[in-house]
């Protein structure tokens, strides 16, 4: 499903947060089942969701606008039926709301940019060691009609090698911001340093340059790609 194109104007639009959505334009918009979860605060009824047994990787997207919300990475098997995620893929394009309905007293989860009901975050998650301890032990459980995966690239696209002047035995592999958001730097550090393990290169690490390309230093006095 393609994210719907978000339009505004006076007329029955409704503040969520710090944007806003048009409910009439949505409701024409947009498939039955996705306004009524979306908009209508429904949920699911547990094990139907497309994705709740899905492992291919990549960025799981807002249905309705296509925020960025959960990497592949992120996601685990809960046993609840619905798709579950230790994290966000990005705090900022997520909203977390107090909810009392139904008698209960939960923490909604909303994509940021449209208001899109998500799900619900849960304090029963899996500890995850790679996380700071204020974000550990938390499932986000999700509709999967709300969500959108977004395939990974292949890892090895768009790469190119370079020798790095005056240092012989040293090589970078430069790959995109995008493809590490998309594959997640664990994986990448892994399937690359399997990739030239062969080749005698010592363990490779993903360098972050801010507003530049990611490059990847590996060692190794001669090889071919």
């Amino acid at each position: 499903m393609k994210p719907a194109n978000r339009r505004t104007g006076p007329a029955n639009q409704k503040e969520n947060g710090p944007f806003f959505y048009n409910e009439e334009m949505d409701k024409e918009k947009l498939p039955p089942e996705l306004y009524r979860v979306a908009y209508e605060k429904g949920t699911e009824v547990p094990f139907t969701g497309k994705y709740v047994h899905e492992k291919a990787e990549g960025m799981y997207r807002c249905a309705v606008c296509g925020s960025e919300l959960f990497s592949s990475e992120a996601k685990f098997d809960s046993g609840t039926g619905w798709p579950s995620f230790t994290e966000p893929a990005n705090l900022n394009n997520i909203e977390l709301k107090e909810d009392l309905s139904g008698g209960m007293r939960r923490t909604e989860v909303l994509c940021r940019k449209c208001g899109a009901h998500l799900g619900h975050v849960f304090d029963d998650g899996p500890r995850d060691g790679r996380l700071p301890a204020g974000r550990q032990g938390k499932r986000y459980c999700i509709n999967s009609v709300c969500l959108d995966l977004d395939p990974a690239s292949p890892w090895t696209g768009g790469m190119s090698l370079t020798e790095v002047p005056s240092r012989r035995s040293f090589f970078a592999v430069t790959i995109t911001a995008h493809q590490v958001a998309h594959a997640g730097r664990i994986r990448l550090e892994r399937e690359l340093g399997n990739r030239f393990a062969a080749l005698g290169a010592l363990p490779v690490t993903l360098i972050h340059l801010p507003r530049r390309k990611t490059t990847v230093i590996l060692v190794k006095s001669h090889f071919a790609f």
